[in-house]
């Protein structure tokens, strides 16, 4: 069995992170799929998406500060649209757009631990992230 949904939102920030996994558990839920996999795309060139812990948000406040200190917004590069975009394509490049978690009675087996966030690195913008499950309904 397949299903797959568009979420769509808009990021009114320039840099930094979104929580989507009360939006991906909805899509899992409505698929009616008890067991297989859920895989998230973002298909966008300067946005991303990662998990990790939700339970925490400077986590994600560390995280940013330390993108933007290992790969700061400059002028300097030789594709250069604005220096944001630019390096927001090396960030979507070395971080992914996608992730794959496991499903198994109705629920991903995240422990209740791992959260899964679209992360801006050129925004504000309209994004959508893809959301497919894939398994049984049994």
């Amino acid at each position: 069995m397949y299903y797959r949904e568009t979420i769509k939102l808009f990021t009114d920030f320039g840099q930094g992170s979104y929580d989507i996994t009360p939006r991906m558990k909805e899509v899992v839920k409505n698929s009616g799929i008890r067991n297989g996999i859920v895989t998230m795309e973002v298909p966008h060139s300067t946005a991303g998406i990662m998990g990790t812990t939700g339970h925490c948000p400077e986590v994600m406040d560390d995280l940013n500060e330390e993108l933007e200190r290992l790969l700061p917004r400059r002028i300097d590069f030789i594709h250069q649209e604005t220096p944001e975009d630019a390096v927001g394509h090396i960030k979507c490049a070395l971080f992914g757009n996608t992730i794959t978690a496991i499903i198994e009675n109705g629920v991903p087996l995240t422990d209740g631990k791992l959260s899964f966030f679209l992360m801006e690195y050129d925004g504000p913008r309209h994004r959508k992230v893809n959301i497919a499950v894939i398994g049984d309904k049994e």
